[in-house]
Parts: C-alpha cells; structure tokens; sequence
C-alpha cells in the first residue's frame, strides 16, 4: 500500500460512538494539536491481504472535496486491527426525529448533490439510510454528512445479474428498511438503486416510518421470510401513495428512481433544484406531527393463569413467520406449505406452571404437558393428584416434562380461556422448579454429541426461537374425546413439544441461512499463535474480517495514497 507519513500524528481513543456489522467507532484525540477525530476499528489479521477500512479509507481519498464527503485523517494497519481516522461529525439522523419539511428537502438536495458527485466516480454506496447521514453540529440540519462506505464498490456496466435471494438463502444487500426493490429481487444495484434509497430515507423522515418497517426486525420471522413478505409489501407501495399528504416531490424521486434503466443517466440537477425551492417556500410547515402508530399500547392481558389446565397447540406457521409477518401484515399471503398434515401440531393437555412478560410486554408462559401413557416410568411424571387436583377423571393424566418445561408467547389474537381446573399456585411453583432446573450450561459441543435429542435440544438453546401457542379450555367434555373441531388430542405423548420444536427451529434455521448438519464452514484467515488476540475485550471483536470480496475493487486501488498514522493509543 502506497502512503504518506503524516509525522508524529498519534491518536488516543476515548468513549465508543457507535457500531457497525464490522466496526466499532470511537472518538479521539490527536495528542499534539488536540484535535478530536472519529477512528473506525475492525478486527483484521496482518495476514490480510485485502482489507475492509483499507478500501474504506482509499474510496473516501478517491471522492474527497465534497462537502457531504467525510475527510479521510489517516490508516493503521496493527496487529490484530485496523484504524481509520475521519473527521469528526455530530449525530446520524433519526426518522423519530421532529424534522420540518424545510430540513428534509435540505437533507435531500444535500445527499441528492453527494450522489451525483460519488456515481460521477463510477461508484455506488449501495446503504443509504438514517444513521448513515450525520449532521456536522447538533440538530443543524443545514450541513450533512454520507458516512459508512463498507459497502459501496464500483458501478457495473452491461446486463445486470439477478440472483433469487429465497432460492438462494441470500441475504438483501444493504439495510433491509431502506434497501431498493431490486435488492429485493436479487438485481446487481447500480446508482438508480442509491436514489430510490434516499427517497426511502426522505420520506421515513416525513411520514416517522414506512408501511414494512414493522417487518425488518431480525425478531420478526426469518431472513427468508423476511425478503419475501418486506419485498411483496413494497411492491404495493408507489412513491405517490407515501407521499400521500405530504410535498409530492418526494414521491416523485421515489418513482423516477423506479423507473430508471440500469445504466439510464439520472437527472439529479431537476430533483435539487426542486428541494431547493421547497425548502425555500415560506408556506412549508414548521413541524411534523408524529404518526399515530406510535403511540404506546397498553400491555396484553394473560389468557390463562399460573396453575391453569389447558389444551395447548403448538402453532407451527406463527412460530416459523413470526406474529408480526402473519398477522400485522395486510400484505400477508399463506405459505402452502403450512397446511400440510406434517405442519399442524395436535392438542396436548398440560398445565401453566408460571407466567411473565417478554421485552415487548407479551405475555409468555410456561407449561409442563400431561400424558396418560407414563405408567411404566420411563419419564418422570408426578400424578395431579398429588398437586391436590381431585378429579377422579385426571388421576390417570400426570405430568411431565421432555427434556423441560417449555416457554410459549401468547399472540395479541389469542383469546381469554376460562379456567376449569387448577393446580394450587404453591404446586405450580414446586412443579416449575422441578422441571425447570435441569437446564445445564449451554455446551456448543453438545451439537456434536451421539444422542440427537441432546443434539437438537443444544441447537434449540442456541437459536432461542419464539414458540407461539393456540389454547383453549381443558373441561370435562373433552376428556373422552380424541378430536377437538377437527384437530387431533394428544392423551398419550411422551416428548410433549419437542419434535415440533425441532421441526420449528430446523426450518428457521434453513430459512436464515444456516444448517444444522453436514455443512463446511467458510474457512477462515488464521492468525496463528503469533497473532492471536485474548485480551480482556476478546469477546467485543469476535467478528474477525476475511478477505474482502473481489466486487470490491477500486482501478489502480494500490496507487491511492492514504496518510498512514504513527500511533495509536488505547484506553
């Protein structure tokens, strides 16, 4: 790598100011002149041949000279990791934010002038989103920043590719709430795709959020499922109909960039000029009102009670898509594969040993189920009427756990379940710490070990999936009866949930990308004895670079000079 010496820079790193999938971010200071800077650190192996704040650092000196350009202030490359210095701005943008409209047309003619400035370099950024846009001084939105080019490689010309992301198991380049349709639809993004994810950024900011927001949380469902139902949301949304109620120019932006050919020459000069002259208009209002959809819920009600008898179905598609992809989503189609026989969980009776709240304030419970085939004693079992339910009809139905009690969330649609039967609370209590305690430390190792219940059961504790439930009333009327309107009792199961909980994470697991035998793992860049890293943060860089991938690739890269740092001080 070509650089130049700046003499005696040295950097002390001080407080964290953020994170990224790669990088932490820190503030420093130059201990000479006392200036502050920004510094990027990535765990990266001398052994690298490719680095990733490398082509960062290069890319930003390519583009320098724009005003929404962060300066590069110079590169380290040391054992263990990478530094890149930049210049130090204020706070990302947030789309909770109260902006005007005079503010966001000013963010837009901004990053408008930015984009057409980076793709004049034949480069595409390719992750255009809020936290990636940085104001210079606090809430003065008069003077922003792009950061983050982690992402951004050369525009390609020609006939684009298009992988099928589901078929595929890849993930969307970018951020999936402000990423393009055709990073959905797995289309080579090019600046078109730039553009249309700055409309996205624009009007989150007007409206507080867009129609698949709700969707993008790694909590809600699967990466699969994810693309799939965020992609068919979006297609139903145009520009005009986001914009709808606000200045109609920024819909206008997100159409024309939908519109756009994959090489098409885009007319930036039109669309600035356009924010310009709506930021100037002295009838714009002043502020945004905060959308009604966040305003806050009153936490759920429980369905059931601790102590309570119930029939319990283990609902397999909520548990796979997630509540919020089936049920809050007015996009939602159904998975056929779901209403097939080997995806409908039977009825199995159990009881309520305790409930609580997640962190959402849903209410989850935990349940033990009941069998009447334990007789031989091959599962620990304790018979109900020993937990004082002196019902002649229930001593033949004890219960018991396999390998444990199991937590389910009860979904919003989930109705009250009048209570017929129940174990005293002090039972409840004596039945959870029995069949709860034997959780023993989780034990990678465990996904190798002969048994495959102790296999499966490991990789469960570690996907940590959330299990929903359908439950009804256990009475007197259901006793003698195998079915309940048509979905089969289990009196006579010995493994309660688990198969399906195997089956639930399993097809999660798949859906994310991953497996859970006879895969290889990517082979990783070794360190080596000689450079292998344990200090006392080891756990806060696990993530270790790899080479970066040859997409990635600047024209005569090696003849970009970069400043190289002479020191770099830790806290």
């Amino acid at each position: 790598m070509v650089t130049q010496k700046v003499p005696g820079l040295c950097l002390k790193l001080g407080k964290g100011l953020g994170s990224g999938a790669f990088s932490h971010v820190f503030s420093a200071e130059d201990v000479t002149s006392k200036a502050m800077y920004a510094v990027k650190k990535s765990r990266a192996s001398l052994k690298l041949k490719r680095p990733l704040l490398a082509y960062e650092g290069r890319l930003l000196k390519l583009l320098e000279g724009h005003p929404a350009i962060p300066r590069v202030i110079g590169y380290k490359h040391a054992p263990h990791f990478e530094y890149l210095a930049l210049q130090k701005l204020w706070q990302p943008l947030d789309r909770r934010d109260r902006l005007s409209v005079r503010d966001i047309a000013s963010i837009g003619r901004q990053m408008l002038s930015a984009l057409k400035h980076i793709h004049s370099h034949r480069i595409v950024h390719r992750d255009v989103k809020p936290s990636n846009i940085l104001t210079y001084r606090d809430r003065d939105y008069s003077r922003v920043c792009l950061i983050d080019f982690g992402l951004a490689r050369p525009c390609i010309s020609g006939t684009p590719s298009i992988i099928d992301l589901v078929k595929e198991r890849m993930h969307v380049v970018g951020t999936l709430a402000y990423a393009s349709l055709n990073a959905y639809k797995g289309i080579d993004l090019n600046p078109r795709d730039d553009l249309e994810s700055l409309a996205f950024v624009l009007l989150s900011l007007l409206r507080g959020s867009l129609p698949w927001h709700n969707l993008c949380d790694s909590g809600t469902g699967t990466a699969v499922g994810r693309i799939i139902h965020i992609r068919r949301k979006m297609e139903n949304w145009t520009g005009a109909r986001l914009a709808e109620g606000h200045p109609a120019i920024f819909g206008k932006l997100l159409d024309y960039a939908r519109g756009l050919g994959f090489n098409e020459p885009i007319d930036y000069n039109t669309f600035i000029d356009s924010l310009h002259a709506l930021g100037q208009d002295t009838t714009t209002l002043s502020t945004l009102a905060k959308p009604s959809s966040e305003t806050e819920k009153p936490p759920l009600a429980f369905p059931v009670e601790k102590g309570q008898l119930v029939l319990l179905q283990l609902d397999i598609p909520v548990s796979v898509e997630g509540y919020t992809t089936r049920h809050e989503n007015t996009s939602y189609k159904d998975n056929p594969l779901f209403s097939t026989e080997e995806w409908i969980a039977p009825l199995r009776p159990a009881i309520v040993v305790s409930t609580e709240r997640d962190y959402l304030s849903c209410p989850v419970i935990t349940t033990i189920p009941c069998s009447t085939s334990l007789g031989d004693k091959e599962v620990e079992h304790v018979s109900l009427l020993k937990v004082e339910i002196n019902v002649p009809a229930l001593a033949s139905l004890p219960c018991y756990a396999f390998p444990r009690a199991v937590k389910f969330v009860c979904s919003p649609q989930q109705p009250f379940v009048p209570t017929v039967w129940k174990v005293p609370e002090e039972e409840a209590d004596k039945l959870s710490s029995q069949f709860e305690r034997r959780v023993a430390t989780f034990n990678w190792a465990e996904t190798k070990n002969p048994n495959p219940n102790i296999r499966y059961d490991t990789r469960i504790r570690f996907q940590s999936p959330s299990f929903y439930a359908n439950i009804v009333p256990l009475d007197p009327a259901v006793l003698n009866t195998t079915h309940l309107n048509g979905t089969p009792i289990d009196w006579e199961g010995r493994r309660g949930w688990f198969d399906e909980c195997v089956k639930i994470a399993r097809r999660r697991s798949w859906e994310d990308g991953g497996r859970w035998t006879g895969f290889t793992e990517r082979p990783e860049v070794n360190d080596g004895p000689e450079n292998s890293y344990f200090a006392y943060d080891y756990s806060e860089w696990e993530f270790r670079q790899q080479e970066r991938d040859i997409e990635q690739s600047l024209p005569d890269e090696e003849s970009i000079e970069i400043p190289e740092v002479h020191q770099i001080i830790e806290k």
